[in-house]
């Protein structure tokens, strides 16, 4: 998290679980308290996770279930231009 700079960055996609490393929620934990704007998706296969089902509670503007296809990442592209548009 040192080198993050979101200024690089316009989509940080974290994916939930991370063996033996730091998971999606606890980094979004950690960039939220730096950069509370920060447009960031959570990954994960965990459907029925709490974390997907709340996921705004955890600081992400959306979710991008696994496996996923060229069509569900556009759409959070799209999304993350509509939420630019407005700003």
């Amino acid at each position: 998290l040192d080198v993050f700079q979101p200024e690089k960055y316009d989509i940080l996609i974290l994916d939930m679980t991370i063996k033996c490393g730091m998971g999606g929620v606890e980094t979004m934990e950690k960039i939220r308290e730096m950069y509370p704007d920060v447009y960031a998706v959570v990954t994960t296969g965990y459907v029925n996770s709490d974390i997907v089902t709340n996921y705004k509670v955890y600081g992400f503007k959306n979710t991008l279930i696994k496996p996923f296809n060229i069509e569900k990442f556009n759409k959070i592209i799209r999304d993350f231009s509509e939420r630019n548009k407005k700003a």
